[in-house]
């Protein structure tokens, strides 16, 4: 993610879009019992010129990756090319948001989003841990995804 979010965040900044860095704490199939991994996920709130909308973007997340940006302060179902998506809030603060993909009618948790603003440098202790950390899936796992059109009854 800190690759490919880190590129496109540069991109899409020397295209003038406003991107601000956000973390995000992974929730994609880790089971309710266990206790919360920490904030290891890179996504991105980007504001086009002219528009008032912030849009979540992430182009680095593997298996269950956003195909579209999706408005981050909306809380309705949107759709994507391959699927869709709602972002809750889940606390009364709003300082926190959940991201949710339909999986054949049922919600899945991806990842919660906290709201406040990275530095690219803030990121580098979360990408050590998650290419270096014995724990980690990256370090004895390969990972690649892959999207591909799919056709879904609407």
């Amino acid at each position: 993610c800190y690759e490919q979010n880190g590129l496109f965040k540069r991109v899409l900044t020397a295209l003038g879009f406003e991107v601000t860095g956000l973390m995000a704490r992974v929730l994609w199939m880790v089971p309710d019992h266990l206790p919360p991994r920490p904030r290891s996920h890179m996504v991105l709130a980007v504001r086009a010129p002219g528009d008032d909308t912030t849009w979540l973007a992430d182009v680095g997340f593997g298996g269950c990756v956003l195909t579209g940006p999706l408005a981050l302060f909306s809380d309705a179902v949107q759709a994507t090319p391959n699927g869709d998506f709602r972002i809750l809030p889940i606390d009364e603060l709003g300082g926190e948001r959940q991201v949710q993909a339909n999986l054949s009618g049922r919600w899945a948790a991806t990842y919660q989003v906290a709201l406040g603003a990275w530095a690219d440098q803030d990121y580098e202790q979360a990408n050590f841990y998650t290419y270096a950390h014995p724990s980690s899936h990256f370090t004895f796992s390969l990972t690649a995804g892959r999207t591909t059109p799919v056709s879904m009854p609407r």
